[in-house]
């Protein structure tokens, strides 16, 4: 009896003592984790304070432009602390982090390469999740607005294009009514347009989007179209795709893709 529970503890302190060193090194993998989340934050946080900085330096003696700046700035402050972070969570901080910096991509939009009427192709942001793409083919420009409310989950394509750039303003028109009245069965009638606009004016590189009408229709009650968005990148391989995906299916009636 003795000899068993002798042999049984000998087997017993190894397997303890690799329990602990198991736990000791998840300990230092998530503390150098944490650690990590916390550094990539905190530069992320100072890269937007600094952008924003050179911003109100770049366009201090252009006060209606400011005004526009700062009322977007504080939403995307709200946006940044809508949600409660845990400072010991290292998900949290990566999240933030993440946010931070497709912020701070809005504000750079305005300082390097701006978006101008004879230059105007590219990928745009508008810092909340929400993302804008224009390609000019043959004389005209052609969008698509990929839309998310992170606040409530409603979301929403639309697609379209207009001509050239008038004084740094061009519009969008589409009827967005259905092609087929659905209880046209019961009360024949005529099927009314549902008339909706696209709006863009360029300021200082910003691309100001609002819609009026029925063009809300295509992305759910909640969802607008409606935003500020900056440059931040050059079209690529994958924008071409999602510019061709949206031209085909978002369109008002009646519109015609030019990517066939």
């Amino acid at each position: 009896m003795c000899i068993r529970d002798s042999m049984y503890a000998t087997q017993k302190i190894p397997r303890c003592l690799s329990f602990a060193l198991f736990w000791m090194l998840t300990a230092v993998v998530i503390g150098q984790s944490l650690r990590e989340s916390r550094g990539s934050l905190a530069g992320a946080t100072k890269q937007y304070e600094e952008r924003w900085q050179a911003v109100q330096g770049r366009f201090k003696n252009d006060a209606g432009f400011m005004n526009l700046v700062k009322r977007e700035k504080e939403r995307r402050d709200h946006f940044l602390s809508y949600s409660p972070i845990d400072p010991n969570n290292a998900y949290d901080l990566e999240n933030q982090a993440i946010l931070m910096r497709d912020n701070s991509k809005w504000l750079n939009g305005m300082l390097v390469n701006p978006a101008t009427p004879s230059d105007s192709e590219g990928v745009y942001w508008d810092g909340m999740g929400n993302s804008l793409r224009i390609r000019k083919v043959e004389g005209k420009y052609y969008f698509v607005i990929n839309k998310y409310e992170s606040s409530h989950g409603h979301q929403g394509s639309i697609a379209g294009a207009f001509g050239e750039w008038e004084i740094g303003r061009a519009t969008f028109k589409g009827d967005f009514g259905p092609e087929v009245d659905p209880n046209a069965e019961y009360f024949p009638r005529k099927p009314k347009p549902k008339i909706g606009s696209v709006k863009f004016e360029l300021r200082n590189g910003l691309l100001v989007v609002t819609t009026s009408g029925s063009i809300r229709s295509i992305g759910g009650p909640r969802a607008s179209f409606a935003a500020v968005y900056s440059r931040v990148s050059v079209l690529k391989e994958r924008d071409d795709r999602i510019l061709r995906e949206g031209l085909q299916h978002y369109g008002p009636l009646k519109f015609q893709s030019p990517f066939k």
